[in-house]
């Protein structure tokens, strides 16, 4: 689950970016820093569902 860590990281990271940029009157920089989080957030959620597709639905209710 690295990985999922460094995702969520990643995310992090880009949406504090867009919210200096917002902060400073950079609506461009803004936006592009926001899309980056949803698309790092998204390979997030990819992985996520890989991790809960091997295995049994009873182990990961337990996680």
């Amino acid at each position: 689950m690295t990985l999922s860590k460094e995702y969520y990281q990643e995310v992090q990271e880009a949406v504090r970016e867009s919210g200096d940029a917002f902060m400073v009157h950079n609506p461009r920089l803004a936006l592009r820093k926001a899309l980056q989080a949803a698309i790092e957030l998204n390979q997030l959620i990819e992985e996520l569902n890989d991790l809960k597709a091997n295995y049994p639905p009873e182990v990961w209710a337990q996680m």
